[in-house]
């Protein structure tokens, strides 16, 4: 994967130079880019745990408001390293110009080699490149994804997230599959439900979301005398109970509500 990103970084640089035909300049660029990159993806993790992810790019718009959440020294930071950048490269074009000559296939071949890679991501999930992926050493871990950003680099782990297949489609799913598979269940239920007292709609279900809860007698090498949790375990015993994975502690509250939610109403609609 180390070898996969310095691909993706080299393929941008030929890109650049390829179409400005200054070394200097392209060079600057892609050292720039991905230097801003590092540098966002390490202020993202800090902040929150987790790398860049591409919902977020949408807040470019607001570059705005990006700048005073990023700090004075951050922006101040920035400028000059922009400023010191387009020097050098001034500088380096004008005393140590680099002549290449490049024929129609190389031209072609590095305009359409890092287009291609990038916009092939929204493939990387499906048969052949996934099992090329698979085989070069990309575990997107979608569950974690900063264990994902370890694993492949934050930025391949980015475009790992533009094309993502949950799971495989079902030998047979259709539309047609599922109604009948929806008018099948719910004969079942108006047969069950003939002879059943309680009602669902007199029924109030109440969900209480508490990422950082969990029962200490679960963490390995702990041992206590009593029972922390005994109501909830008491609860437990007596009602439908289980486990759930959090895929983080604090912040995320907004993605542990959808899975939460869309949890109970895909238990729901298969249950009579």
């Amino acid at each position: 994967m180390v070898l996969f990103n310095t691909l993706i970084i080299f393929a941008c640089f030929e890109f650049l130079w390829v179409l400005t035909r200054r070394y200097w300049l392209a060079l600057g660029t892609t050292s720039a880019i991905f230097l801003a990159w590092i540098i966002a993806s390490a202020l993202k993790i800090l902040s929150r745990g987790e790398p860049i992810m591409p919902s977020e790019l949408k807040m470019v718009s607001n570059w705005f408001n990006i700048i005073k959440m990023s700090g004075k020294l951050t922006v101040i930071a920035a400028i000059a390293l922009v400023i010191f950048a387009i020097t050098m490269i001034v500088l380096l074009e004008h005393n140590f110009p680099q002549h290449r000559h490049i024929n129609k296939f190389q031209l072609t071949f590095w305009l359409c080699c890092f287009p291609l890679m990038i916009f092939s991501s929204a493939g990387w999930h499906h048969e052949p490149l996934s099992t090329f992926l698979w085989g070069i050493g990309n575990d997107p871990q979608f569950y974690k994804q900063l264990w994902g950003a370890e694993a492949n680099g934050s930025f391949v782990q980015l475009l790992n997230n533009i094309d993502i297949q949950v799971m495989k489609q079902p030998r047979g799913y259709s539309r047609s599959t599922m109604i009948k598979l929806r008018h099948r269940y719910q004969t079942e239920a108006a047969i069950i439900n003939r002879h059943r007292h309680n009602k669902l709609a007199d029924q109030t279900l109440i969900f209480n979301l508490s990422e950082s809860f969990a029962n200490p007698r679960r963490v390995p090498g702990v041992k206590l005398k009593t029972n922390p949790i005994p109501t909830i375990s008491r609860l437990k015993q007596k009602n439908t109970g289980g486990l759930m994975l959090s895929s983080g502690y604090g912040g995320g509250t907004a993605n542990m509500e959808y899975m939460t939610l869309t949890g109970f109403l895909q238990e729901s609609s298969f249950r009579p």
